[in-house]
């Protein structure tokens, strides 16, 4: 070994070496191997630090033969080991050159080699360092060694690094390429470089990124093996583009001594394609970072305007393609791979689509693959297909966008030879390139025999194993396998389960996947197979079996290729929290490796599994099995586009979380969790988990519940997701950015804005997950919506709920969507009015309305706010239903889809009806309408439904207090109905109370749908739907008792009921959302069973054709009240007659109708006779004969009437309980036993009612069971009853009668009593008028009804004007009566009779004061003190 001498090293020196062997003569009947190993050795215990670079054979003498044909110079390459798992750094290569002969004299059997020897940077000053080389020839046992030492001379040196951005364009149309070109400049002997490319706010779908490429390496750069360059490219969650990539250079060496960062020696010169991608029009950002040896040195945002216009797409042209075969030993049932050098022209496209097919029946053309990009820009494409024995694959197409240089993309073709091929068999392939076809390529099968080779393989944990396992911890592990060259044309399966006879435990495989398929194993990377998800028993609600089918296997053997007959398989599972039987559980699960249906390898784990504790919220587990990952705080940061809102407005906040890998916990993330209330969330949503968490679940869709993932909106604005336990099974420090990989969850979150008052308010949002928090802050400045209102486009569109059944049918409920375009910028308020509009003909009811898919456009949809009004009574429905809601469009995506709105409206018709019913929507703020019409068909109900599975269940709500009831309370109990997820079947509910001795002890009274907090997808059982006018309810008293009117039964027949799945099209639907609730009324007795502190069942029966469930809540009976009022029934009559106002005379018949029920208040039952009493007038009877009741089997009542001093009438009746409403319709006779006074006029008549009864003695009251009480108030009815007339003529002497005046003895006021020509006349007197009157003195109390007055009208005048005054004393007087303008004969008639002892007559405004007035004759009539009619009145 020549070219390096003993001496001191510093970093970054490269020191060459020239290596020649002299082979001495080998016989060919020798059995001698050769191997030669290049390396280095740290010689007082330091790290190493050598690198050996480019190890080569320059020359193979002439007289020396190589049985493996591989060994040729300078193609021949060594086996390369990397220092400590280290690529870049290569301490030692290795030629195996197997075995060897020389065929000649040994004058020309020298080797001739070559390699250099570089220090790295962390070389340590005084340390020594070796760099040997050794000869082994196997047999003869001869080991040659030479050797070169070496002393460090190092010194702690910073070195500098510096980037500028050379070019980077500033607009593209849609689907332009273009570049970023990047100039760095690194001055470090060696180090490790890292390029990320990606969007700084994670959006991954705006441009295509293609490979990173080093266009350019200063001089000072020397050893540059690019083979051992790690790219990677991340699809975006679009699969269309590549949304981020990183490209790893494990190691560059920089020999140049000056060290200068400005020196051109050091530049680095990369290039990184990119192209705009569609429907993202505007100022759009990448980011790219720089990182030398895990130090970020430099990074840049560049904004791109995205233009609309759309690039033109530029002419393919024909490329240069040369292939070369890589696979030099092939053997019968192995793959042949070409590697094809496509070299693309500068700003050219080459149309990368491939023809590869060959001409013998035992060689078939297998796959297509992209190894490397070069500088083209391409969006990732794979698309391949068979036509008669030709592959067609398209790579998509390759446009350079280097300006001055062409570009060499690399592309592997496999082709997969037939397993009975013989040896030294040539064959001919045909490729074409676009139209460039590939001319030459000819392989010949290996000409030697061979042994078959095993295939290998290694399970080991994935981590975690130093823990406990509880429920939703998740459990992996892994095989290594290896496929040798020689294995081939054998079927090869994976297949992995967990315990079997575990039959009630339930497990999840939440990933099972193939990585890492080595490029010589063509035949898997083509296979379209994947894993086939099984359950294990009919027990298992779980997929907890997984079989995947790897196809053939075909290896090739690739030379210089490290890894490439490898692939590793990853199992992960987990037991989900559930109802477990024992507190420990052996589990065993396992994985198979099997070919040609045999097992090669199985790797199993037996672990005891925790049932009885869980993982806390704030644990977070870091496993030991990756040393170097020490952090367990997960990384939570938002991306906010504007901190300064206006109030109303929504703000859309971008959040990852990261978790660290290698740690499990159970996270739960929470949003917006301090706004003072300024903020509040609309919508919050994950929308990537990596696949490094394999077990995490988005909370979308349908959610079992067996998956830990829920989304919990708070009533303060916030949200949270409790995503269960999670665990990173990743094996790299995570990425701190916005960009959603593999480590990461991303979460969208929109936020509504609101300022208190008009001036601009910094308000804090604060989110967190596993204690650490983020917090931003908003400047919200005051500001209020302004309505707009465009055209919506309604359309009417039928929902599949539960199959792909489009039909219609009677009697069954029928959803249909009404689909809203919102356009940009809407902002108001909108009320839908659905419609029947043949509601007279073709009747069917509305019986739920709900907004389901609302795209994100529209994100502060509230649906809690929206407002379903029916405008028809529930008894006389009118065939329509209305729905409000406020629509504010946001512009967020530019996708069409997430601008719609979906209203669904639940229609359901009677099974009567059939042919086409028609359905129109008014919107009314736009006056859009839509129509649809649809047939209906009559199901066949014996089949229907019966494809889905029929369990169901039915279980009342548990509370944290037991329902207690006490006598006459009614109070509703609600129960829980859960139904399949698709079902379609009949439903019959049925509520049963107790009962004893014939009477019930609870009683049921009315049944409705419960407002739950959970939403519900069961068709027509909302809370808005009325169960009694919708179904057919029936409420009755069963055979258990024989009471009237006490229920102690009710059915709801429901017909058929559906599972409409709202939520799920909603996007987060529940087991619990496929329940409804319904609450049955029930009312407490004073059963006599009915004691304190006694429990009694009310009975819930669910039936759907022949299966029945059933379930009870108990019920606790409180009878602790103190005092008569806890004890006593009161029972209320109200009655209301024709007209309160009405005068009634005698024989008139009043008719009166009347309610018997007990009040509220009411707290025991008339068990026995119970009495309605009337007491009233004697003039007031009942007649018996119209009296009608409900309370009576022949509708008759039960009157009698007694003769005691009250005068009362009863009606009677057995039993008046607290579910009793009696109603009584009878009339009162007026006067019918002529007992009526006369002359009395309107009288009062007052009728009193009151109950009493018997009841149950409770704490002594009443004393017995047979003791009457009162129960109840007193009730009281005014009638008005006209008295008959009195026209009895008063006898009265001339003593009773006394004047103001008389004008002379001859003319006195006693003159009136008599009828001759004899007259009162006052006295004339001149000048101002005076008044005269008369008085009568009855001398009793009497009632005056009429006066007749007699003038004399010879030589007399009338009056103008008579006044009629009443007294009892003479002292006081009262109007009574006016008479203008008096006649001869004048007549006053007092209606009422007046009540008095006097009455005076006064006569005023004479019409001539000088002329006389005479009184013949004053005759009075009414009630004289001694009729009849006054000494009845007076008892």
């Amino acid at each position: 070994m020549t070219g390096g001498s003993d001496g001191t090293l510093v970093p970054g020196q490269l020191i060459d070496f020239s290596l020649s062997i002299d082979v001495p003569q080998i016989s060919g009947d020798s059995d001698v191997d050769l191997r030669v190993e290049i390396f280095e050795m740290p010689l007082n215990n330091t790290a190493p630090n050598i690198h050996i670079c480019g190890p080569e054979i320059l020359s193979l003498g002439s007289d020396l033969q190589f049985s493996n044909a591989s060994v040729s110079a300078p193609d021949a390459s060594p086996q390369i080991i990397h220092a400590n798992g280290n690529l870049g750094h290569v301490s030692k290569a290795i030629f195996d050159l197997g075995p060897v002969e020389t065929v000649a004299d040994t004058s020309d059997s020298t080797i001739q080699m070559k390699f250099s020897a570089l220090a790295l940077r962390h070389l340590i000053g005084n340390s020594e360092h070796a760099v040997l080389s050794g000869v082994a020839v196997k047999d003869y046992s001869t080991i040659i060694i030479n050797k070169a030492t070496f002393t460090a001379n190092a010194e702690l040196v910073q070195f500098d690094a510096t980037a500028n951005v050379e070019f980077s364009p500033s607009n593209l149309m849609t689907n332009e390429p273009s570049s970023l070109d990047i100039k760095l400049h690194a001055t470090h002997p060696s180090f490790k470089m890292v390029i990320k490319v990606f969007n700084p706010n994670g959006f991954d779908a705006l441009f295509n990124i293609g490979k990173p490429t080093i266009v350019n390496l200063g001089s000072g750069y020397a050893c540059a093996d690019l083979s051992d360059w790690e790219y990677k490219p991340t699809f975006s969650r679009t699969k269309n583009n590549y949304g981020k990539v990183t490209l790893l250079a494990p190691m560059l060496f920089n020999v140049d001594q000056n060290r200068n960062v400005e020196d051109d020696a050091n530049s680095i010169d990369i290039k990184i394609p990119v192209t705009a991608m569609p429907n993202y029009a505007g100022p759009q950002t990448l980011a790219v970072g720089v990182m030398l040896d895990e130090v970020e040195v430099w990074s840049n945002i560049f904004t791109i305007n995205i233009g609309e216009e759309e690039y033109p797409a530029p002419s393919p042209v024909q490329p240069t393609v040369s292939a070369k075969l890589i696979t030099p030993h092939i053997y019968g049932g192995s793959a042949v791979i070409y590697e094809l050098t496509i070299s693309v022209d500068p700003e050219k496209t080459v149309h990368l689509l491939i023809e590869a097919k060959t001409s013998s029946d035992d060689v078939s053309a297998v796959t297509a693959e992209l190894i490397d990009s070069g500088l083209c820009a391409i969006l990732p494409v794979h698309q391949q297909s068979e036509n008669g024995g030709v592959l067609l694959v398209d790579l998509g197409k390759c446009t350079n966008i280097d300006s001055s240089k062409s570009t060499d993309l690399k592309v592997n073709i496999a082709f997969h030879v037939s397993k009975d091929i013989g040896q030294s068999e040539t064959r001919d392939v045909d490729i074409k390139i676009s139209e460039t076809e590939v001319t030459g390529l000819q392989f010949t099968t290996y000409d030697k025999s061979y042994d078959i080779g095993e295939v290998t393989a290694m399970g080991s944990s994935l981590g975690f194993s130093e823990y406990e396992v509880l429920p939703d911890t998740e459990i992996g592990f892994k095989i290594d396998v290896t496929i040798p060259p020689t294995v081939n044309d054998v079927s090869m399966s994976i297949e992995a389960y967990t315990n079997v006879l575990l039959s009630d435990v339930q497990f999840q495989i939440c990933s099972i996947s193939v990585q890492n398929i080595g490029s010589a194993l063509p035949c898997m990377k083509s296979s379209s197979s994947s894993s086939v998800h099984n359950k294990s028993s009919s027990t298992k609600e779980l997929e907890d079996m997984i079989k995947w089918d790897l196809g053939q296997s075909c290896p090739g053997s690739i030379l210089g290729y490290s890894n490439s007959n490898d692939l590793s398989i990853k199992f992960i599972y987990r037991v989900p929290n559930q109802e477990f039987t024992h507190s420990k559980l052996n589990i065993i699960p396992a994985i198979g490796f099997y070919l040609n249906q045999e097992s090669l390898f199985a790797a199993s784990q037996n672990i005891t599994l925790n049932t009885e504790d869980v993982l806390g919220s704030t644990t977070v587990q870091l496993s030991s099995n990756n040393y170097a990952l020490t952090k367990t705080k997960p990384h939570i940061v938002a991306y906010v586009k504007d901190m300064d809102v206006e109030s109303k407005d929504i703000a859309v906040l971008k959040v990852i979380v990261k978790i660290q890998p290698q740690t499990r916990g159970h996270f739960i993330y929470k949003f917006n969790t301090k706004s003072e209330g300024f903020l509040s969330t609309c919508r919050l949503r994950v929308t990537h988990i990596g696949s490094n968490i394999p077990c995490g679940k988005e909370p979308t869709g349908y959610v079992d519940k067996y998956s830990s993932a829920r989304l919990n909106y708070i009533e303060d604005g916030s949200a949270e997701i409790d995503f269960g336990v999670l665990t990173n099974w990743g094996e790299h420090e995570i990425n701190y950015d916005l960009y959603p990989d593999e480590d990461a969850i991303e979460l969208l979150g929109f936020l509504r804005v609101t300022s208190p008052d008009s001036t601009t308010k910094e308000v804090r949002f604060v989110h967190e997950i596993a204690s650490t928090q983020q917090q931003k802050l908003f400047n919200v400045k005051p500001g209020s919506l302004t309505n707009y209102t465009s055209n919506l486009n309604p359309v009417f569109e039928e929902i599949l709920e539960v199959s792909n059944d489009t039909r219609t049918y009677s009697g069954i409920p029928k959803i249909i969507g009404l689909k809203l375009d919102v356009p940009a910028g809407f902002s108001n308020q909108i009320t839908i009015l659905f419609k029947n509009p043949d509601f007279e003909t073709k009747e069917y009811g509305f019986c739920d309305v709900n907004v389901t898919k609302v795209g994100d456009n529209i994100p502060c949809l509230n649906l809690d706010s929206a407002n379903q009004i029916e405008s028809n009574e529930q008894d006389e429905p009118e065939g329509q239903i209305s729905y409000s809601l406020y629509v504010q469009h946001y512009e967020y995506s530019q996708k069409m889809d997430e601008n719609y709105i979906l209203v669904e409206v639940t229609i359901l018709t009677s099974s009567e009806t059939t042919g086409d019913i028609s359905l129109e929507a008014l919107i009314e703020e736009t006056q859009e309408t839509a129509s649809i019409t649809l047939n209906l068909e009559t199901p066949d109900l014996a089949t229907l439904g019966r494809e889905s599975d029929e369990t169901f269940d039915v279980s009342y709500v548990e509370t944290a207090s037991q329902y207690t009831v006490i006598p006459s309370q009614k109070i509703w109990i609600p129960f829980t109905v859960s139904l399949p997820r698709f079902a379609q079947m009949p439903l019959i509910l049925g509520f049963l109370s107790p009962s004893h001795y014939g009477r019930a002890i609870l009683t049921v009274e009315d049944v409705r749908f419960k407002r739950s907090d959970v939403l519900s997808n069961i068709c027509c059982t909302g809370p808005k739907v009325d169960a009694k006018s919708v179904y057919e309810v029936t409420n009755a008293p069963t055979t258990n008792i024989s009471t009237f009117m006490q229920k102690d039964y009710i059915e709801i027949n429901m017909g058929y009921v559906k599972n409409g799945h709202y939520t799920l099209r909603q996007g987060y639907e529940l087991d619990d959302h496929s329940k409804f609730e319904i609450e049955v009324l029930i009312q407490g007795t004073d059963h006599q069973s009915a004691a304190q502190g006694s429990e009694f069942p009310i009975s819930l029966a669910v039936k759907s054709r022949d299966i029945i469930a059933v379930t009870s809540q108990s019920i606790l009976i409180s009878r602790d009240g103190t005092g008569i009022d806890a004890k006593r029934s009161v029972i209320i009559y109200e009655s209301v007659t024709d007209d309160l106002e009405a005068e009634f005379v005698s024989g008139d018949k009043i008719f009166f109708t009347g309610v018997l029920s007990h009040s509220i208040e009411s707290r025991a039952e008339a068990h026995g006779m119970a009495r309605l009493v009337f007491l009233m007038p004697r003039w007031l009877t009942i007649d018996t004969s119209s009296c009608s009741t409900n309370y009576s089997l022949s509708g008759e009542c039960k009157v009698v009437s007694t003769n005691d001093d009250r005068q009362s009438n009863v009606i009677e009746f057995y039993g008046i309980y607290f579910s009793s409403y009696i109603s009584l319709n009878f009339s009162i006779v007026v006067n019918e036993l002529n007992v009526l006074p006369a002359g009395l006029g309107i009288m009062d008549s007052a009728i009193v009612s009151f109950v009493q009864c018997t009841m149950s003695s409770f704490s002594g009251y009443p004393d017995s069971d047979e003791t009457p009480v009162l129960c109840g108030r007193y009730e009281h009815n005014s009638i008005k009853v006209k008295s008959p007339a009195c026209n009895h003529r008063f006898e009265l002497n001339e003593c009773s009668v006394t004047a103001s005046t008389a004008i002379s003895e001859d003319a006195m006021p006693g003159n009136v009593l008599t009828d001759d020509e004899t007259v009162w006349t006052p006295a004339v007197r001149s000048g101002k008028v005076w008044r005269e009157e008369i008085i009568f003195d009855f001398q009793k109390m009497t009632r005056v009804s009429k006066v007749q007055i007699t003038f004399s009208t010879i030589g007399y005048v009338l009056p103008n004007k008579l006044s009629f005054m009443s007294s009892t004393s003479g002292k006081y007087w009262k109007s009574v009566s006016v008479v203008e303008e008096a006649e001869a004969q004048t007549i006053a008639t007092f209606d009422p009779a007046v009540y008095t002892r006097m009455m005076k007559i006064v006569i005023e405004n004479q019409k001539d004061g000088q002329n006389k007035i005479g009184i013949k004759h004053v005759s009075w009539e009414g009630c004289p003190p001694d009729s009849s009619e006054a000494r009845m009145e007076n008892g």
